[in-house]
């Protein structure tokens, strides 16, 4: 894409594309710096002068590394990314209601490309992990799904979902395109300890059996007062 901004660039100003390089969305000359297009002014040139969108594709396969087939040892991936999150809670020792209420998401993505993408894959991972720890699940009897369909399979709902306060821990991946590493489901994996963990700060009680219903907190709390 940065190669056809550059010709049509090098079209309208009838310049060489060397002499033209692209920085703060724009392009600028090398020789002439007040000779300067923004990079949306050519892109909608490129679109009026095109018979559909403006496209491009590319693919990234990172490099691995030999598995010894009979031991399973070796690095099966190239990158590794790291999560921390803490979550702030209300818990409503009456009725066993968790509110969470605030979510701090501290991620080492590589280089952030793209802030608004990563946050919106973080902030489904929290959504996933928010369902995992208090509402989502499978009920079973005899082997049989006792709520087959979404009336009966409780989700999270966007007034359920916290604050999110994003932290985006930079390093630099040498294997990763431009640095960057992967997130999405990093995201999922520390939301529902971090819930549960506070849920044991507010009120002292562990939560070991996925999802903590209020009946399940009620219960927790009621064995704490009988001392058992």
């Amino acid at each position: 894409m940065k190669g056809m901004l550059l010709a049509a660039a090098g079209e309208m100003l009838d310049t060489a594309i060397e002499d033209l390089h692209i920085a703060d969305g724009k392009i600028a000359t090398a020789h002439d710096a007040d000779i300067v297009l923004d990079v949306p002014a050519v892109a909608l040139h490129m679109i009026g002068g095109a018979e559909g969108p403006l496209e491009c594709s590319a693919s990234f396969t990172p490099a691995g590394a030999p598995v010894d087939r009979d031991t399973g040892q070796g690095v099966l991936f190239p990158s590794f990314v790291y999560a921390t999150q803490i979550a702030e809670v209300e818990v409503d020792t009456q009725t066993g209601e968790v509110a969470v209420l605030r979510m701090v998401a501290a991620h080492d993505s590589g280089v952030v490309i793209n802030p608004l993408l990563v946050e919106g894959q973080i902030a489904g991972g929290i959504a996933q992990g928010l369902g995992m720890a208090l509402c989502e699940e499978v009920l079973l009897r005899d082997g049989r799904t006792l709520n087959p369909s979404l009336m009966d399979y409780a989700l999270p709902a966007t007034l359920d979902m916290p604050d999110i306060e994003f932290i985006h821990v930079k390093t630099i991946d040498d294997i990763g395109p431009y640095g960057a590493k992967c997130v999405a489901e990093p995201s999922l994996v520390p939301t529902t300890p971090a819930i549960l963990n506070a849920i044991y700060d507010a009120v002292g009680v562990r939560i070991r059996d996925l999802p903590a219903t209020p009946e399940k907190i009620l219960h927790a709390l009621s064995l704490v007062e009988n001392g058992t």
